[in-house]
């Protein structure tokens, strides 16, 4: 799917080869067959989504089953293929949930296969990283996983651990363009602190899209999130229309019409989480996201100025025109922002590539902007180069508006490095803080 539109990380099919047949036949003549097809649109939302799996654990390969990791929905999920039968549905070995209750919210990942056994990470917003075993010949094994003593985490009732908190997803239905009938409704995952302790951002949310576009936030223990919820804030996870785990239609939908599907999108489940918590204030609302999320962030202070308070964008995308000869990635520029197919030109994109690039660019709605942003950038990132976004901040600072611009002069586009993780967090909470206290 990846090779026919272009799309990065897109639903995926496997395909099984005869090795043996190498010697006598070549690459080319050796009989090659579909497992898995792409699954365009699922049947249901407990069915299986299609493969979403970027990579693939030790020893993976046991006998005629392949184990894996896919994302399903708003979720990660250990899967089973029988290699032998050819199309096959995947086996889930691992819980897939669509409600949960506060503490069961959990994604699980493999990490390694042998010995008839299976190895893998459970982990939740509320339940930080353990190790669990099963062994593949479990009658049920979605439910036959133990834990491993002493690599289990920190009790709940230990003094040192995390605030319990409480975690949903909310199903919501996407606008409805031309003659669309029934459109399939997007996933947000709300987090919400726990309200039993005085903490001064309660009441105050944070709208947070994910990157890519096409990845997804699922259900598994997230550092940064673990410490704003500490904080007191609710948190929106949207899986806008284009993420991955939904089938790969969804993925399909958003190519050409970035700045528009995604944003709207981000502001439906702010309107719906904001409706259905009363408690929340809607004058306390922030945004914030990295790359494509940051593309996003900058999208909403733009087009809904009113909205947010703050802002905070990590190396995000304000200029696909502007990044488009810059980056690593010079193929994502012409599928995001031209449409499904699209490619790069042999000799550069043309006058009328550039236009379209800028127009559904967030630079083009940055003199509507009125929030204070926090940017936070990587000097190394080859993704988005920190001159690409001076732009935008040059024109917020051309019309007036707060801005103030870290750059990390030794780290790149995910701004993983310890301190970089460290410093990041204390910032945030600092810029944050001064902007929507009560």
């Amino acid at each position: 799917s990846a090779h026919e539109t272009g799309v990065h990380c897109s639903c995926a099919s496997l395909y099984t080869i005869k090795l043996h047949q190498l010697a006598e036949k070549g690459f080319g003549s050796c009989e090659c067959s579909e497992t898995v097809p792409v699954v365009d649109s699922p049947d249901n939302a407990s069915g299986f989504q299609g493969l979403f799996c970027s990579d693939l654990a030790e020893g993976s390969v046991c006998g005629q089953t392949l184990f894996l990791t896919s994302i399903h929905r708003s979720q990660t999920v250990i899967y089973a293929i029988n290699l032998e039968m050819k199309p096959t549905a995947p086996v889930a070995y691992s819980p897939r949930q669509t409600e949960w209750q506060r503490g069961e919210a959990q994604s699980w990942r493999l990490i390694g296969v042998g010995a008839n056994m299976l190895v893998a990470c459970q982990s939740g917003p509320e339940l930080p990283p353990s190790i669990h075993v099963c062994r593949m010949d479990s009658p049920n094994p979605e439910s036959c996983w133990s834990p491993v003593q002493g690599l289990q985490p920190v009790p709940r009732n230990d003094v040192n651990c995390p605030t319990p908190f409480g975690t949903s997803i909310c199903q919501i239905v996407p606008r409805v363009d031309g003659d669309e009938k029934d459109p399939v409704p997007f996933e947000s995952i709300v987090l919400h602190p726990d309200r039993s302790a005085p903490m001064p951002a309660h009441g105050a949310t944070l709208l947070m899209p994910h990157g890519g576009p096409h990845s997804a936030h699922v259900v598994s223990w997230n550092l940064q999130y673990a410490f704003l919820l500490e904080l007191g804030y609710t948190l929106i996870l949207v899986n806008y229309r284009g993420s991955l785990g939904f089938g790969n239609a969804s993925v399909k939908t958003l190519p050409g019409f970035v700045g528009d599907n995604d944003v709207d999108d981000c502001m439906r489940a702010l309107d719906h989480v904001l409706n259905e918590n009363s408690h929340l204030d809607p004058e306390r609302v922030a945004v914030m996201g990295g790359s494509h999320g940051g593309f996003l962030t900058a999208h909403l202070l733009g087009q809904y100025p009113d909205r947010f308070k703050v802002g905070v964008c990590r190396n995000p995308v304000t200029s696909i025109a502007g990044m488009v000869n810059a980056t690593d990635i010079p193929d994502w520029c012409y599928v995001e922002a031209l449409g499904l197919g699209c490619r790069p030109r042999r000799y550069g994109p043309t006058d009328a590539d550039l236009k379209k690039m800028r127009e559904v660019s967030p630079i083009v709605h940055a003199h509507k902007v009125r929030a204070p942003t926090l940017w936070l950038l990587g000097k190394e990132d080859a993704r988005v180069k920190p001159l690409a976004v001076m732009e935008y901040i040059s024109a917020l600072q051309a019309g007036g508006q707060k801005a103030k611009t870290i750059v990390f002069p030794k780290d790149s586009h995910p701004l993983s490095k310890p301190r970089t993780e460290f410093e990041s967090f204390m910032n945030i909470h600092w810029w944050l803080e001064q902007h929507l206290s009560k």
